[in-house]
Order: structure tokens, then sequence, then C-alpha cells
């Protein structure tokens, strides 16, 4: 079994816990919010992206199924490749995680949430500490906000392990009967807010936050709160079980959709006039808590990396999920970049040499 295989095992094999919340709108109508423009006519060098899509087309770079370039608010490109098209809503696998922590934002914004500090387990009465596998007191420290930035410590080895294998942390708590519990019970590796560890499980426990504040599934928080104030109608979210929905990698998207979401993070949280995330939220979910040798870093489930804009080096802030599913953030030239690839099988990812030896050259 490969990769890719591997993944819709994690969205479609158990099927007796997991449903599918869908939109409700499938015509190509509800795909046309976007402005179309040339890209001369927001200063983008059209002759460099057509090299870029040249070499998508020609496999160069990568397995890309569609790149969609938000300049100024318009839609300035577009290409799709294979069997890929404007109205295909692809997987967005972890994605689904900067997605959610928009939804956490919302809580926060609304005063629901009024402390990120608060212990985790504060949501979960159901699960006392000494009914969890592993009892261990110090869970009692973890954060949400830890959870946010990845920092709860529990033991989670999901990117050394293959997503082939049954071991892995991300296909076990899909096949287990209660996600939330899957993650309490697991072993401390560290002191809570220590290390930085990725963990779909940390974000599933945010979906378990969601229903606890709201009595909504995730998927229909997020609905309510975000995608139909997006105009975001053609999309597919898994359900698990016990109302939790998969807000590790569980929503698809279509690419122009994807670019909303950011387009709302770009314009700080405003939408047609409408303040819908706050400011203050967003630069505090791409502020990178954790930074990495690499050059990357992490916030509240939002990554970003350092890239070199007209000279000086400035920092892109982004959503990826498995196989290069991207949403860029890039503020400093007032776009949006969406990637969907299919590089499921260990290919080189090309994504950084999309954006710094193509995308930002056509900028200028």
């Amino acid at each position: 079994m490969n990769a890719k295989s591997s993944l819709y095992l994690l969205l479609c094999l158990f099927s007796f816990v997991l449903v599918s919340c869908r939109g409700n709108d499938d015509s190509p109508e509800s795909a046309q919010f976007w402005e179309l423009t040339e890209p001369a006519a927001v200063g983008l060098n059209g002759t460099i992206l057509n090299e870029l899509a040249s070499k998508i087309g020609n496999d160069e770079l990568g397995k890309v199924s569609s790149l969609v370039i938000i300049k100024d608010g318009k839609l300035a490109y577009e290409r799709y490749y294979g069997s890929m098209d404007v109205n295909t809503a692809h997987p967005n696998y972890s994605v689904t995680k900067s997605i959610t922590s928009m939804a956490i934002g919302v809580l926060f914004d609304d005063s629901d949430i009024t402390d990120l500090d608060v212990p985790i387990l504060s949501f979960y009465p159901e699960y006392p500490i000494n009914t969890l596998s592993d009892p261990d007191e110090r869970k009692e420290d973890i954060s949400l906000r830890q959870v946010l930035q990845m920092r709860a410590g529990f033991e989670w080895d999901e990117l050394g392990i293959p997503y082939t294998s049954s071991v892995n942390p991300a296909v076990e708590i899909v096949s287990s009967a209660d996600w939330i519990k899957y993650v309490l019970d697991k072993p401390l590796a560290n002191s809570p807010g220590s290390r930085f560890n990725y963990n779909s499980g940390c974000t599933m426990l945010l979906s378990g936050v969601i229903k606890q504040l709201t009595g909504k599934t995730a998927s229909a928080y997020v609905k309510e709160k975000l995608l139909d104030r997006l105009q975001i109608t053609n999309y597919d979210w898994q359900e698990g079980p016990n109302e939790i929905s998969n807000t590790g990698f569980g929503i698809s998207l279509r690419p122009r959709d994807m670019a909303k979401i950011g387009q709302l993070m770009l314009n700080n949280g405003v939408w047609e006039g409408r303040q819908i995330l706050s400011g203050r939220w967003i630069a505090a979910s791409f502020e990178p808590y954790t930074r990495f040798q690499s050059g990357y870093g992490y916030g509240y489930q939002w990554w970003n990396k350092t890239f070199n804009i007209g000279g000086q080096q400035q920092i892109i802030s982004y959503a990826h999920g498995y196989g290069d599913q991207m949403i860029y953030v890039i503020k400093d030239l007032n776009m949006v970049v969406v990637l969907t690839g299919e590089n499921y099988n260990g290919e080189e990812s090309f994504e950084e040499k999309i954006i710094q030896d193509f995308v930002i050259p056509a900028a200028g």
C-alpha cells in the first residue's frame, strides 16, 4: 500500500465510525466569487508565470494539480492539471488544522474562550485523570495554548513512522472508538510546553473543545462561523465517533475556496467589510512560537518560513497539508498562493522553489 492509499484509509476505511459533512452547492456558479484579471493588471509578470505553468505541466516541479494566485484581492492566475478543475474539492489534509485554529480564534474573539492557558482537561470532565490509561498528573498542566502550539508533550511519532504503518498514531486514532480518549491516554514523552512535536491528535482535541463549548460538531461550527461567511459551499469534511470532526486532516476544498481562507488571513480577518476573525488572533497564529534551525516556524497550527523578497528576508505564513496542499499568505506582496499536489510517495517537494523562484520574481 502506498502512502496516498494509507491516508485515504485514514479517511475512508473505518466507515463504521466515519460519515461526511458536505456543503450543499455543487454548481459551477458557487466557485465564481473571485474577480478575474490579467496578471499584468495587478503588476505580475505573466511570462514568468507561464514558464512556471509549463514546468508544472511537464512534471518538472513535482506533482502539482492546481495553482491559484490572488493578487490585490483579484484572481490573477489559475491553472489545473490532470483530473483537477475549478469545481474539484481536493483533500486538504493538514490544512484542516489551520482552519480549525481559526475556529478557536472565533471562540476567543467571542469570549467563549477567555484564557488560552486553561487546562485542556477542563474541557473534558468525562475523562478524569485517574481513568486514563496513563494517569500522569502532568497532564493536568497541559494548556489549550500548548495544544494549539503542538507542545502538549504527548508521546506521538506521526512523522517518524510511515503513514503506511498500522502503528502510526494518525492511523490508530481513526480506528479507535474514542478519538479524544485515544489522545489523552497517550503517555507523556516531554513535560507540557517544553518541546514541539507534530501531533494530529492535538488538533483532534480542539475538535472536542469546540463541541464542548458550542454543542456543535467542529465542522458545523466552522461552517456557521467561517465557511458560510466566506461563501464556501462545496466541500467535504470527515466525521468520527462521538460527534468529533476530523480536525486533523479531514476537509476537502476547492482551490478557489482555499484561496478565500488565505485572503481572510491576509485581510486581517475582514471579509466584504465584516470582521470575521480578529487581527489579533491572526497575528498570534502566525507568530513562530517554535523556531527550527531549518528556518521554519510554527504558530497556532500555521507554519511560517523565511523567503527572500526584494533582497530582504521576509516571513511568509502558510497552511500545509500532506501531499503538498498549500495556502501561502504573502503579506509583503498582498498575495495568496494556493497549490494542491499529489506528492504522496516521498517525491521531492518543490513548493518552496515555486514560491521563491517564480511567484516572488513574478511580483517584481
